[in-house]
């Protein structure tokens, strides 16, 4: 946990220190755009440190003998949850719920706040908006803007709702007691993401769209499919001829999305204009052609 979480922290600090540094010289790269930049890459990150920060609240009661129980925590079953060092781990645990889960997607809402009347102009054509946008020098040159690049111009801020939903399958999930609340929570956000993303069809390329589709179906698919071996519905052969049909369904799903995609870059490329002749009135090319011979020698 110290490890994990600390070291994200030390990077952005040693590269303040740096850019501070630097200040005076004309090089120097402005404080904001470091932060762009580490929050870019936090992103990747973002669920794993989350999770692993998540887990140190979550203990296991184990019971002994004369009716006693003791707790343990569950990642680390070594780390006894009624010692001292459990109490200041839960510490630096609740700073970082602060700094990452809940301090990351507001950060990010903040930086791209600054730019949203360049991201979403009013009054403008979306193809205008999205072409202009590529063109931008202050757009391009701030790391944490390529995210909202991917999105339409109403939807530069989807990105959030990205990180949530990132966040609410790997960390909230540990706040479920047991498997039936667990499948419960996780088929519920499974079904609203995919409706969310079915609706609002947010990226510029419909292929990407297409693409997270599928992914969100994969997430139902295979919450129905715990489901369905939980409750003893399906075993031997039966759950081998189940796995299989959602192995093809996710082949066929990944193949629809691969031809949306294609067919939608197909109608972007742009036609030919076709090359027309206006001769004068009387005079059509079968009379240029017969010009043409009697000047050769």
């Amino acid at each position: 946990l110290l490890l994990e979480s600390l070291v994200p922290l030390v990077l952005l600090v040693v590269a303040l220190m740096y850019t501070s540094a630097r200040k005076l010289r004309s090089t120097a790269i402005p404080s904001h755009k470091v932060l762009s930049a580490w929050l870019s890459m936090l992103f990747l990150v973002l669920p794993v440190i989350s999770r692993r920060v998540c887990q140190s609240f979550r203990c296991e009661e184990y019971h002994v003998q004369n009716g006693e129980s003791v707790r343990y925590l569950s990642a680390d079953s070594g780390i006894d949850c009624a010692s001292a060092r459990y109490d200041w781990m839960t510490l630096l645990a609740a700073c970082m719920v602060i700094i990452y889960p809940i301090g990351a997607p507001l950060l990010l809402f903040v930086l791209l706040f600054k730019y949203r009347a360049r991201l979403n102009p009013p009054n403008k054509d979306e193809h205008e908006v999205i072409e202009a946008r590529k063109e931008d020098p202050v757009l391009a040159s701030e790391p944490v803007t390529a995210f909202s690049m991917l999105y339409r111009p109403r939807f530069w801020a989807f990105e959030i709702y990205n990180m949530i939903r990132r966040l609410l399958l790997t960390c909230a999930v540990l706040m479920c007691d047991d498997l039936a609340q667990t499948t419960v929570f996780v088929t519920v956000v499974a079904i609203v993401t995919l409706v969310i993303e079915q609706e609002t069809k947010p990226y510029c390329w419909s292929f990407l769209s297409a693409f997270c589709n599928v992914c969100c179906w994969q997430i139902v698919l295979f919450a129905l499919y715990l489901l369905l071996l939980d409750s003893n519905m399906t075993s031997g052969n039966q759950a081998v001829a189940i796995s299989a049909l959602l192995m093809l369904a996710n082949v066929v799903s990944g193949g629809f999305a691969r031809f949306a995609g294609c067919a939608s870059f197909v109608g972007r490329v742009p036609r030919l204009p076709t090359i027309t002749h206006d001769y004068p009135p009387g005079l059509d090319h079968h009379h240029l052609r017969r010009d043409a011979s009697a000047e050769r020698p």
